[in-house]
C-alpha cells in the first residue's frame, strides 16, 4: 500500500477543503455583495482620507522600541531560571549570570522546517527528555528564516 508524501497529503487536505466550500462569491457574502455585470464587488468599502499621524513612522534604530525592550526584561527573567536549571543538570556550571540564548532557524523548504521542527521539539522540555530537553524554554529569541518551496 502507498502512502502519501507529506506535500500530497497537504494538497488533498486543501483540495478537500476547497470543494466543501461555497461555489460562488455571493454565497459567502450574502449580505454584502452586488453584482456588476461579471464584476462583483462588496458594498460599502471605499477609500476614506485620513490625517497622517504626527509621530515618526521609522524610528532610528539605536535602541530596543519600549515596549520590545518591557517583553524581553520579562523574557529574560523566566530565560534565565530555565537556562540555570538547564545547567545544573548538566554539570558543575556557575549559574550567577546567564546570557541571552538564541536560535535561528534555517527555510527553504521541507528539509529545512523538518529539522526545525525536530530542534525544537527536542529542545522543548514538555515533549522531551534529550540531553537538550529545557534549552526552548531558555529562548530570548526564536528567529526563523523563510526560503522559497521548490519542487
Amino acid at each position: 500500500m502507498h502512502t502519501p508524501s507529506l506535500p500530497l497529503a497537504a494538497l488533498s487536505l486543501l483540495a478537500t477543503n476547497a470543494l466543501a466550500a461555497p461555489a460562488t462569491v455571493p454565497e459567502l457574502y450574502a449580505n454584502g455583495v452586488q453584482k456588476l455585470g461579471k464584476r462583483q464587488t462588496i458594498s460599502g468599502y471605499q477609500p476614506i482620507s485620513a490625517a497622517c499621524p504626527d509621530t515618526p513612522l521609522v524610528r532610528d534604530a539605536t535602541e530596543l522600541g519600549p515596549e520590545e525592550a518591557a517583553y524581553i526584561s520579562s523574557r529574560k527573567e523566566k530565560a534565565d531560571t530555565a537556562l540555570s536549571h538547564w545547567l545544573q543538570k548538566q554539570g558543575e556550571f556557575s549559574t550567577d549570570s546567564q546570557p541571552t540564548v538564541a536560535l535561528a532557524s534555517s527555510g527553504g523548504g521541507y528539509r529545512a522546517q523538518l529539522a526545525g521542527a525536530g530542534v525544537v521539539k527536542a529542545f522543548d522540555a514538555r515533549d522531551s527528555n534529550t540531553s537538550v530537553s529545557g534549552l526552548l524554554q531558555a529562548l530570548t529569541y526564536h528567529s526563523g528564516l523563510s526560503g522559497e518551496l521548490s519542487s
